[in-house]
């Protein structure tokens, strides 16, 4: 040695310079402290290396998972075929919208071709709707110009010029510390102080790691870190520090050691001070883990770390118990926090074994396989009720969303054959049966004790063909015959009915009527209508009025359609645009086919044309409401496929094409953003996207198949062959015409219809064949 030489910020020499000197026998004592330091310098270089390859193999795992089930990347994946020059530099490109790309978190820009070319930094800018992209590059591996990138999320990398730098308690960082890494070793805690954030300069960085004892940083006068007036690094961890858009930032780049695995059997929420990385082993179903008030956590890509090492799935919530991801055994979810503002928070799951779908029930009897599946009321936002039959009687059971409680089956009574359901207020209901007698009934419901009234004799209209709530005291009865329509009032006061007289012809005078059952809508609180046909399959509509028990009033009718075409109240549709007391319906015996519109303005009816098509349509199927227009799913001349037409007042808008009108099956409108048309046949189901006007991929579900829809994704939910359950995201509006992800789910058995499913919120409650219910929650 012939010169100070300085490791781990400690100076060492041997011409008497430094208190360390090898001289008259100083190595001795100086040799091995010196080469200790100098390794510990070379392991404090490597330490981000090997969180990054941590990370590497997390993301190897979930890309192996993913190519498994034949899914798309993973929302922090992308991919771009933007031109780019490896480089330090700000880069923009192009990637997937709709990606889960967080500002300020790193992004490692990869040459597909050759992965190891690479370059990386933190994102600044992610127009999501575009997939407009702008990460600021701090570090690079290679060069040249490319244009296939994969781009990834990543931990910040230290390049390996950073400087360690041993920092003494009371450090303050100035602009000389770019790109270096400040190494805290004190066994006591210690304080950090920091120029201004203007001083330092925009684009400023570094890392800071702890190892003995925390550190607490204190940036310059009333500056922030991380929107706290100071932030408390822990010992063991190392975090990304850096000057972006004004304001001092930290990034945490390692965590402290992995948290011995815990035995958990009740829910978990975490606190400021809790471990970073957290290995949970949960006993029993339905644990869930929420995050610390987002306030004072930093933000950054990997906040925390949760692993499931238990046999049953874990959720993941914010503050406010919102739904973050499930955890699925053996998975591992690393917690980006990209906006702290709020207690909630914007934190982004990313990792293995993810999955957005949480199953607070699992087939929970409402009955079981000694009952059939009728209905499922929505009595209000939190309250649902399951109806199923017996042998005999008719059985309503309540279920509590907000405190997730299942009340028993309650008799209803023999009311004959289920007819229909009707909800009358936010905690009672009215259930319609074909009995010759007593075979109406209301109920109330307070938690989730149901508690009927006395059944209500119905027999003055013969046997029930449906019933009508047009108020929260008034409804209505009727019945069909070969040439009258009998209907009837009656008046509601809690759970108890009174039945009132009859009036036995509400369509006129025309005996050759035949009234269509189980149709009638509702024009106001004391007003019905009643759409029928005659013998010849003429369609017509009869307005009736009802007060209390009086016996009602027949007030007009109308011709609708003069031939037989007409499929009733499911062909009459309220005006798209929003037209009070208008309905739409479609006329496929006019040539071409029209799309027709009634109105009632009080005391008479109009009849008149919306559009005309360019075609007479064939089997037609049921229109519904899009937007301001109507969608319908006629069949198309290439024979048992159909195509799906928008119609409106501008006309009809065919929206398959000559390659892609292979639909299989007429389907029924989900409510979701995009794929809003279903087509169900034999083989599975095909899902229509509306935005980009392209059939999905089939998805091999068999029977009925659900939309749901929590305001930011939807999902589909169906059976696969062997009756194993499967949900898939179908949100993306990526024009390429498939599935982007699918979620396994638990074998909820076969779904009636769509229509045994209601959504609650972010929660979907489904009732399958054999009177079992389960709930699905919705990140």
């Amino acid at each position: 040695m012939t010169k100070l030489v300085f490791a781990n910020g400690n100076a060492y020499s041997d011409d008497g310079t430094s208190g360390h000197d090898m001289r008259t026998g100083g190595f001795r004592d100086n040799l091995m402290p010196m080469i200790a330091d100098i390794m510990g310098e070379a392991g404090d270089k490597l330490a981000a290396a090997a969180a990054q390859a941590v990370l590497a193999t997390q993301q190897a795992s979930l890309a192996q998972a993913s190519a498994a089930t034949a899914v798309t990347a993973p929302g922090t994946v992308a991919s771009s075929e933007t031109q780019l020059t490896i480089g330090i530099d700000v880069q923009n490109l192009m990637v997937e919208p709709h990606k889960s790309i967080a500002i300020g978190a790193w992004y490692v820009i990869a040459c597909t071709a050759t992965p190891q070319i690479q370059m990386a930094g933190p994102v600044k800018a992610y127009n999501e709707a575009t997939g407009a992209l702008q990460i600021g590059t701090t570090v690079s591996k290679g060069n040249g110009t490319f244009s296939a990138w994969t781009v990834s999320l990543s931990a910040p990398i230290p390049s390996l010029s950073s400087f360690v730098s041993s920092i003494p308690p009371g450090y303050n960082i100035t602009s000389s510390d770019q790109g270096n890494v400040l190494k805290y070793t004190a066994a006591v805690p210690g304080t950090l102080t920091a120029a201004s954030v203007v001083a330092l300069g925009s684009g400023f960085s570094g890392w800071i790691r702890a190892t003995r004892s925390s550190l607490t940083l204190d940036p310059f006068s009333s500056e922030l870190v991380n929107g706290a007036a100071s932030f408390v690094i822990r010992p063991g961890e190392l975090w990304y520090y850096s000057v972006t858009n004004g304001a001092f930032t930290l990034e945490l780049v390692e965590a402290s050691a992995t948290a011995a695995v815990l035995q958990i059997n009740t829910n978990q929420v975490l606190g400021a001070a809790s471990a970073r990385i957290l290995n949970f082993t949960p006993t029993v179903p339905n644990l869930s883990v929420t995050m610390a008030d987002a306030t004072t956590e930093p933000v950054g890509s990997q906040v925390r770390v949760v692993q499931n090492s238990g046999l049953v799935d874990l959720t993941l919530r914010n503050a406010a118990g919102a739904l973050l991801a499930t955890v699925q055994p053996g998975g591992i979810a690393n917690l980006a926090l990209s906006d702290n503002s709020t207690a909630n928070g914007n934190w982004k799951p990313w990792g293995q074994g993810l999955s957005p779908l949480a199953w607070p029930r699992v087939n929970s009897s409402v009955g079981g396989a000694a009952v059939t599946t009728k209905a499922v009321l929505k009595l209000s936002p939190t309250l649902a009720v399951f109806i199923t039959q017996g042998p005999a009687n008719v059985f309503a059971t309540a279920y509590d969303l907000s405190t997730d409680n299942l009340g028993l089956p309650t008799s209803l009574g023999n009311l004959g054959a289920f007819v229909n359901a009707q909800v009358i207020t936010a905690n009672s209901a009215m259930i319609c049966g074909a009995g010759p007698v007593n075979s109406i009934v209301a109920f109330t419901v307070s938690g989730v004790l149901v508690s009927p009234g006395a059944p209500a004799n119905a027999s003055p209209v013969g046997s029930p063909a449906g019933c009508l709530v047009l108020s929260p005291t008034q409804a209505v009865v009727w019945s069909g015959t070969s040439n009258t329509l009998p209907v009837l009032g009656l008046t509601i006061t809690g759970n108890a009915l009174a039945i009132g007289n009859v009036t036995t012809n509400a369509l006129g005078t025309n005996a050759s009527v035949t009234f269509v059952p189980a149709m009638a809508i509702a024009v106001s609180a004391t007003v019905a209508m009643f759409p029928a046909q005659d013998t010849n399959g003429a369609a017509r509509v009869g307005i009736v009025s009802f007060s209390g028990t009086a016996q009602p009033t027949f007030i007009a009718w109308t011709a609708l359609t003069t031939t037989s075409n007409f499929n009733g109240i499911s062909n009459l549709l309220a005006s798209p645009a929003g037209v009070a007391n208008e309905w739409w319906y479609l006329d496929n015996t006019l040539a071409p086919t029209q799309l027709r519109k009634v109105s009632w303005n009080g005391s008479a009816f109009a009849v008149s044309s919306v559009a005309t098509a360019t075609a007479t349509f064939a089997a037609v199927g049921t229109i519904t409401k899009y937007g301001t227009s109507v969608l319908l799913t006629p069949t198309t001349t290439a024979g048992n496929f159909f195509d799906v037409y928008k119609a409106d007042a501008g006309g009809f808008t065919k929206l398959t094409d000559a390659a892609a009108s292979s639909l299989n099956a007429q389907g029924s409108v989900g409510g979701g953003l995009n794929f809003n048309y279903l087509a169900i046949g034999t083989a599975g189901v095909t899902a229509f996207d509306l935005v980009n006007k392209v059939p999905r991929a089939l998805m091999p579900f068999a029977g009925a198949a659900a939309v749901f829809s929590n305001g930011s994704k939807d999902y589909l939910v169906g059976l696969q062959p062997g009756a194993i359950g499967a949900a898939v995201d179908n949100s993306s509006t990526a024009a390429a015409p498939s599935i982007p992800a699918s979620f396994a789910i638990p074998n909820i058995g076969s779904l009636v219809s769509a229509n045994m499913a209601q959504v609650f919120g972010n929660k979907a409650v489904m009732l399958n064949a054999s009177g079992y219910m389960s709930v699905m929650e919705m990140a």
